[in-house]
């Protein structure tokens, strides 16, 4: 006697579905990680833009705000209230700041962050020396999280070189947000 076998056994079925979410859980962080550094590369131009900027308007001020750059801030980005060293875009997914350092060395830098991210490109320029620093930030202190990994994938860097505050740009002043950076 012959049995007609039309369909599939429920361990075929199973072995297809294990063999799929193996897959998936192997190309989704990929594929995420993928989509974050296209995120934050972004971010790269428009910060080097404006630190490049931020040093021609430092031949007539000493602090120069947003409003004394000679480039054109995108459309969708906007001062935040009170701060002309802060932008915030698209309904605050992502902005920027730029400060002068009190104390010596003097230093300037400039900073994009997005917010969905939790990750900042950063310039510093030492006024002294003349040099000018990248870092890649993560502001979280978690080392294995997102935040942190992207990072070392952008950097190349297995570990921070630097952990400290920073200012975020919806609230120039503080409080402060603990960040690993990781140098470029």
């Amino acid at each position: 006697m012959q049995k007609n076998r039309n369909g599939f056994t429920l361990i075929e079925v199973l072995i297809v579905v294990l063999i799929i979410g193996i897959l998936a859980s192997i190309a989704l962080p990929r594929y995420q990680m993928a989509v974050d550094k296209t995120k934050y590369t972004n971010l790269m131009p428009l910060t080097k833009s404006i630190l490049e900027s931020q040093l021609r308007a430092l031949l007539e001020t000493d602090n120069p705000s947003f409003e004394d750059l000679d480039i054109a801030i995108p459309g969708s980005c906007s001062l935040v209230d009170g701060h002309p060293w802060a932008i915030t875009c698209d309904d605050g997914r992502w902005g920027c700041l730029m400060r002068k350092s009190s104390g010596t060395p003097i230093r300037y830098w400039t900073r994009c962050t997005d917010v969905r991210l939790n990750v900042s490109y950063f310039y510093t320029v030492n006024m002294d020396s003349a040099e000018i620093s990248t870092r890649c930030y993560a502001h979280t202190t978690e080392e294995n999280d997102r935040p942190n990994r992207l990072c070392k994938a952008l950097t190349g860097k297995a570990n921070y070189e630097a952990r400290e505050g920073i200012a975020m740009f919806w609230q120039p002043n503080g409080p402060w947000v603990q960040s690993n950076g990781y140098s470029f």
